[in-house]
Order: C-alpha cells, then sequence, then structure tokens
C-alpha cells in the first residue's frame, strides 16, 4: 500500500480478477432458459400472478406458545400504548321544561318598614292582652273556686278547747267561752286566746255594744258583766232570786235571759249612766220545755232563736202577750251528728253559728240557704 491509503495498481487488478472469476462460477452453476427469438413466452406460475395476492395484507399468525407462557412477557410485548382521552364534550343544554301555568295571586300594595313594625306591635299588644286576659280569667276562676267554698250552705271548724260553752257574735268576730277563759274566733274558722274570763264558767255569753261581756252561769240567779278590755273581771253582778239563768243574749239596749227550770224569758231594759250600768226588768214570757233545756240564744228580727240540743233544732220564737208563740223551726240534724253535743248559738255576718262541745268546733249555716218549717 502505498502512501496516502491507495493499492498499487497491480493488487488492484489482481482483486478485480479474482473477483470475476467467482461471480462468473456463480452465473454458470444457474440454468438460466432463454425462450427464442419470436416464440411466446410461457405464463409465470401462479404464485407469481397479481391475483394470488390478496389486496389486504393476510392476518398476522398466532401467537407462539412461548409468548403467552409468561404474563409478565405477555404485558409488555402486547400490551397497547395509552391512549390520551380527548377531552368529553360539554354536555348539552337542554331547554328547561316550562313550569305549569298558576293562577295569578292578588296582593296589595308592598307595606312600608315603619307600617310593619306598626303591625309587629300591633300584635305584640294583641297577645300581652290576651296573656292578660287569660290570667284575669285564672283569678276569676280561683276567686270563684273560693268564693263558691266561701259561700257553702254548711261548713265546720274544729277547734281546740275542753269546756266550750256559750256562743256570742261581735262584729267580724265570734266569742266563746272555754272555762275561765275566752276564745275569739274569726269568720274563717281560725281561734286565739282572747284573755281571761272570771267569774266562773260561763254557761251563756253575750257582748253589748260597748263592747262589755255579759255571762250567766249554768243555774245561778245571777247575770255578770265585764270589762271589756284586760284581764275582763267582773265590773258588777246582777242577782235576782228565785231564777235559775242559764243563757243570755243582747240586741240594742234590751238583754234576754232564759231560766233554766221553767224555761220563761226575761227581758231586762239596759242602761248607762255616770252612776254606772243597770238592769231594769220590762217583761217576763212564759216558756216552754224547749226553752228551758236551751243551749243557745239570740234575739233578731223580733224574734228569739233558741237552741234545742236533744232535739237538734232551732226554733224562733214571737212573744206575744205573756207567752213565746212558735214561728218556725229548723232542723240541724242534717250537719250535726246525734252524738255531738251543742253548747252554743248565735248569729252573726248572715250566718248562723252552733258550737259544740264534742267534737270541738263550730258549724256555719248561710241563713240564706236554710230551710224552715212552719210551727
Amino acid at each position: 500500500m502505498s502512501k496516502g491509503g491507495t493499492l498499487p495498481d497491480d493488487d488492484l487488478e489482481r482483486k478485480l480478477d479474482k473477483l470475476l472469476r467467482d461471480y462468473g462460477a456463480k452465473l454458470e452453476s444457474l440454468e438460466l432458459t432463454l425462450p427464442a427469438a419470436g416464440a411466446v413466452p410461457e405464463p409465470p406460475p401462479a404464485y407469481l400472478r397479481k391475483e394470488y395476492f390478496p389486496d389486504e395484507p393476510p392476518a398476522a399468525p398466532a401467537a407462539a406458545a412461548w409468548e403467552t407462557e409468561s404474563p409478565r412477557i405477555e404485558r409488555v410485548l402486547v400490551a397497547p400504548a395509552p391512549e390520551i382521552a380527548a377531552p368529553a364534550p360539554p354536555p348539552e343544554e337542554r331547554p328547561a321544561a316550562p313550569e305549569p301555568a298558576r293562577p295569578p295571586r292578588i296582593q296589595g300594595p308592598a307595606a312600608r318598614p315603619i307600617e310593619r313594625r306598626a303591625g309587629a306591635r300591633t300584635a305584640e299588644r294583641a297577645l300581652n292582652a290576651g296573656l292578660a286576659l287569660a290570667a284575669v280569667l285564672a283569678a276569676l276562676g280561683l276567686w270563684r273556686a273560693a268564693s263558691l267554698v266561701a259561700q257553702a250552705p254548711h261548713r265546720f271548724f274544729p277547734l281546740k278547747g275542753g269546756h266550750l260553752a256559750g256562743l256570742a257574735g261581735s262584729g267580724a268576730s265570734l266569742f266563746a267561752a272555754d272555762g275561765g277563759r275566752l276564745l275569739e274566733i274569726s269568720a274563717g274558722g281560725a281561734a286565739r286566746d282572747a284573755g281571761s274570763l272570771s267569774g266562773g264558767p260561763a254557761a251563756g255569753l253575750a257582748r253589748d255594744d260597748a263592747g262589755h261581756f255579759w255571762t250567766s252561769s249554768d243555774g245561778q240567779d245571777v247575770l255578770y258583766e265585764h270589762d271589756a278590755d284586760g284581764p275582763r273581771s267582773v265590773r258588777k253582778a246582777y242577782r235576782y232570786p228565785n231564777r235559775r239563768f242559764t243563757q243570755v243574749a243582747l240586741t240594742g239596749d234590751a238583754l234576754w235571759a232564759l231560766d233554766g227550770e221553767t224555761g220563761a224569758a226575761y227581758q231586762y231594759m239596759l242602761s248607762r249612766s255616770l252612776l254606772g250600768t243597770s238592769l231594769t226588768p220590762i217583761s217576763q214570757f212564759a216558756g216552754t220545755p224547749d226553752t228551758a233545756r236551751a243551749a243557745g240564744l239570740s234575739a233578731a228580727q223580733g224574734l228569739l232563736w233558741v237552741c234545742d240540743p236533744a232535739q237538734r233544732r232551732v226554733l224562733r220564737l214571737r212573744p206575744e202577750g205573756s207567752r213565746l208563740a212558735p214561728v218556725d223551726s229548723l232542723d240541724l240534724s242534717p250537719w250535726i251528728a246525734p252524738g255531738a253535743r251543742i253548747t252554743g248559738m248565735t248569729l252573726a255576718g248572715g250566718y248562723l253559728w252552733v258550737l259544740t262541745g264534742w267534737p270541738a268546733g263550730i258549724h256555719r249555716l248561710r241563713l240564706d240557704a236554710l230551710e224552715w218549717r212552719r210551727s
């Protein structure tokens, strides 16, 4: 090889001759049959014809067994490349279905803010007025219930006392003698100790307009006048021989006393002066067995009211001439038990009050609800 990278001419010729000899030998080994001049060429074999080749390429051959034996190789060799999803087209906007036609609403003009606040205040006032009315009605109902109880035809109030006897009404209070003590009872049945009452155990009890108490001891011939205040000592004793006073009552300036032996009723005039109090006999009325055993005495409406404990009744008698004429009577048995011991009776505040020593208490009867039986 010469300088510059070229072959010498002798070497080049030798190599070319060798190549020609090699290719010539190969061409001679091939049997080529050429048609003669003017001869019709034979058609090419079928596998060389155009009809043999289909318009579409043949289907790919089935995969070999080794290609399906390994899932990993199959996924690598066969898995298609991920496709990039095209963006979804925007949803087609469909026109909304038309709403059914509604009847037109008739509305007044819109209220102004001031008018709305005024309406709210009016509603609040109406609500407050309704609540107030409900409270008033509830109070009236309670008051009505309480008034019905208070105005019941009969009520009984138990009392604490061992020797209750004599009953006197004065204003809104009642007074009863309990041995040597005085008991004050309200119209509602509440009782309290009102101090001592001298002169011995009282059977009859009365109180005059000046607040002085008058008592009669059972079966004695004396009437006692007591002080209005303090220990209520005996101010004066009025003795009437041959009389056995049991019950006493006052109406204005007239004092009435019953005789426990004869049942006679004595009337005295009560007068006061600088010299003191005096009793002046006015009249005397023959009595009956009912007045002889009386356990209570009151004078009102021109009549004497006498309580007969044995028959559990109240008699109303009218003084006529020299006797006491029966007018009518009231049966107490619906309210007072047969074994009850009646020890006093009086009138006060539109009620008839009956005192019992056993059971110790006081019965209140509404006068306008009582039914009297004419004698």
